[in-house]
């Protein structure tokens, strides 16, 4: 049974916070970029399936991809852990 302090609540709570803005500026960032990628194409002869499937073949995407699936968990639990999820946030 692990005993919860005051204190502890208050690090559990603002580490939520923290990882909680993490996940909001990441989802945003790649969420503005997608619809400017579909909006205002570089190559505008090309389809839209096209551009979406060259939007999520930018690897900067799937690694943001990535870090948002990787704090999501952490914003529930900041003590989550596991074996994927430490490969995932490069931890021990």
């Amino acid at each position: 049974m692990t005993v919860t302090t005051p204190a502890a609540d208050v690090g559990l709570g603002a580490a939520r916070a923290w990882w909680a803005v993490l996940a909001v500026v990441v989802a945003l960032s790649v969420g503005t970029e997608f619809v400017l990628h579909l909006v205002d194409p570089a190559d505008p002869s090309l389809g839209v399936v096209e551009r979406v499937v060259r939007f999520f073949g930018y690897f900067t995407i799937q690694s943001n991809l990535l870090v948002l699936a990787s704090v999501l968990p952490l914003v529930r639990d900041p003590l989550s852990d596991g074996r994927l999820w430490r490969v995932a946030r490069l931890g021990r």
